[in-house]
């Protein structure tokens, strides 16, 4: 395991002393900030104290590496920004949090008793068409063939809470289609 310590050493010789981030820079202008948001996510899983990043820019040789540790303080610097530290490198597929893709399911499935589509255009495009091929590319877009069953375990409990016999034909007709078309299978 490594320690708090080795990463700040770690960080401190291989890339914050001397000329070395510099020249880094000449070929990847956005190093310091990149370089930025590694650190401040080191600090928020815990791997780096933060207090070593006030060290640094006390200590900074360059201005590339104050660029660098601004920008890592600049992230860490409210609560809200940290929450988002944790998808700094974007989100996608299978590093999704099971809520977000549970959401995101039924954001393509949601429908109301009155048949009024909710919140996006996905379902409208699948309710007045029955065009299953729009939801496919949807779910496709998730990158997440391994989270197919909960449309399936969403469509159905959205037929029966729905309790009208339009929206679970419709259900039925899309999750049919899925398998037909092998994006879902069960």
């Amino acid at each position: 395991m490594v320690t708090a310590a080795q990463v700040a050493a770690g960080l401190h010789i291989g890339l914050l002393v001397g000329e070395k981030l510099a020249d880094l820079q000449v070929d990847y202008p956005s190093a310091p900030e990149m370089l930025g948001n590694f650190v401040a996510r080191f600090v928020a899983d815990d791997a780096l104290d933060e207090s070593m990043l006030v060290e640094w820019l006390s200590a900074a040789s360059s201005p590339t590496v104050a660029v660098c540790v601004e920008r890592a303080l600049a992230l860490l610097a409210t609560t809200a920004s940290r929450h988002r530290l944790h998808d700094i490198w974007g989100v996608g597929g299978g590093q999704m949090p099971t809520r977000t893709l549970t959401h995101q399911i039924q954001l393509i499935l949601k429908v109301s008793c009155a048949h009024t589509i909710f919140l996006n255009s996905y379902e409208q495009e699948y309710l007045s068409h029955g065009d299953a091929n729009e939801v496919a590319r949807c779910l496709r877009e998730l990158e997440v063939p391994h989270f197919h069953h909960a449309l399936v375990y969403h469509a159905s409990v959205m037929a029966i809470e729905s309790m009208h016999a339009r929206v679970a034909e419709h259900l039925a007709k899309l999750v049919r289609a899925l398998v037909n078309n092998a994006t879902v299978s069960l």
